[in-house]
């Protein structure tokens, strides 16, 4: 731009006292602010104009035309220190909930501790009730026993007409679980059979939620579905589906690493989503809920 242009642009309005106005007064406390905050030149550079137009415009309390646009401009991209502090609060705001969530995700694992440690204890009354009753059982069979056969025997058409137990069905690994239930599984998987049924469920459970469900409920779903698997790979010593063979120690060690890894991000994934469960709702002033 030439020198003429530039003094063509940066004449003044010949009536200032007329045509100021309430946007022109909030233009001028935007320049006033930038250039306080920045200095001159930078203000210069962010608006597109020369040092010298905003130099003059500070001075004289007067806006060209091309000033005029410029701090409309950098208004509409949230310039200035109204907006740097209102994108402050946000910020705070947002890492008080991001705070808060994390508050609440404490509380909900030690809840969850605790409730671990009274189902142990209840698993421990279940065993001693357990080894009680089979001890009431032997006893039972002693007196029988002493008091003669007659009561220990009974007819062979008695005999006949009983219902054997069925025959538990032939697998050439026991050791592996199927997606689906076979009939007569519970003899071969014993303890862990209400383990796997739970395991199938909850796998299904997980694969319908992944597709439509809420995000929240299906990371406590895939947490559930982790928690039975490691179980079923640590406590029973099972080989899980897609598998076609046992697995080896070394390759259960493997997969139980694997859902460890897993359940730590899994974790981590639900403290994300609950911060920003919270946090919508906070924006939204309760009217969101997922």
């Amino acid at each position: 731009m030439s020198g003429s242009e530039e003094r063509d642009t940066d004449e003044l309005d010949p009536d200032p006292e007329l045509s100021r106005s309430v946007e022109e007064l909030r233009l001028l406390a935007l320049l006033r602010d930038l250039v306080g905050t920045e200095g001159g030149e930078k203000a210069a550079a962010v608006l597109g104009v020369s040092y010298r137009t905003v130099s003059r415009a500070v001075e004289s309390d007067r806006l060209t035309p091309r000033m005029a646009v410029a701090l409309e401009l950098l208004l509409l991209l949230g310039g200035g220190s109204a907006a740097a502090r209102e994108r402050e609060r946000m910020d705070a705001l947002e890492r008080r909930v991001g705070e808060v969530a994390d508050g609440l995700w404490e509380a909900m694992e030690r809840i969850d501790a605790v409730g671990a440690e009274v189902a142990a204890v209840r698993e421990g009354q279940a065993e001693q009730a357990e080894a009680v009753q089979l001890l009431e059982r032997c006893l039972a069979m002693l007196e029988t026993g002493r008091q003669g056969s007659q009561a220990a025997t009974v007819t062979e058409g008695e005999e006949q007409g009983k219902e054997h137990p069925r025959p538990a069905p032939r697998r050439r690994y026991p050791q592996l679980v199927t997606k689906e239930a076979e009939e007569g599984e519970e003899q071969v998987y014993g303890k862990a059979a209400p383990v796997i049924v739970e395991w199938r469920r909850t796998y299904a459970e997980m694969m319908r939620l992944v597709q439509s469900g809420p995000p929240l409920r299906c990371n406590a779903v895939n947490e559930r579905r982790l928690e039975l698997e490691v179980a079923l790979i640590e406590e029973h010593g099972l080989t899980l589906p897609p598998a076609r063979y046992p697995w080896s120690w070394y390759d259960r060690q493997e997969q139980l690493w694997n859902r460890r890894q897993l359940q730590a991000l899994n974790r981590k994934e639900r403290g994300r989503l609950v911060r920003r469960k919270w946090l919508l709702r906070v924006v939204t002033l309760g009217f969101w809920w997922e």
